[in-house]
């Protein structure tokens, strides 16, 4: 019998192991992601920049010759204006980005810490129970053996809960 308990132990503690593995996996990924990301709005930044300097020495050069009016000159500082805030909301996305890149690491390096928790190995083997069970309960539901519709509800709303 304790080696039978040591089993399933030895089985838990793989099985907890393979998920940190996944989160960290996925945690590095969403960072890559991140960085990918910051890469690609720097670029899109330095090319935004180069055509905002372009179109400034056109309209010097235009408005040296007499080419331009006050309107033209409005509506260029108009765009510039747009231009900037879409930046800043860019930036403000990135940012945004790799703080959520942050934490999921951290919550990876969290659930790594959590494995040698022999509570936290209890609570996820009560909640792969729990959805054992509930997992049940949806295909019992949809064989169309519960005629409640109390009840069928209840156990509908069970199901979404624990499928989260």
């Amino acid at each position: 019998m304790k080696r039978s308990a040591l089993d399933r132990l030895a089985t838990l503690r793989q099985e907890r192991v393979e998920e940190v593995s996944g989160a960290v996996a996925r945690a590095q990924r969403e960072a890559a992601e991140a960085r990918a990301r910051q890469h690609e709005e720097a670029t899109r930044r330095d090319a935004l920049a180069a055509t905002q300097r372009a179109a400034a020495a056109s309209e010097r050069r235009r408005l040296d010759g007499g080419e331009l009016r006050a309107a033209d000159l409005a509506q260029g500082a108009s765009w510039a204006l747009g231009a900037r805030s879409r930046q800043e909301h860019a930036d403000q996305a990135v940012a945004r980005a790799a703080e959520v890149a942050t934490a999921s690491a951290q919550a990876a390096e969290q659930v790594r810490v959590q494995l040698g928790d022999a509570r936290a190995q209890e609570r996820v083997a009560a909640e792969a129970a729990r959805r054992q069970h509930a997992r049940a309960d949806v295909v019992q539901l949809a064989r169309g053996e519960e005629d409640n519709d109390d009840r069928f509800a209840a156990r509908a709303a069970l199901a979404r809960r624990s499928s989260r």
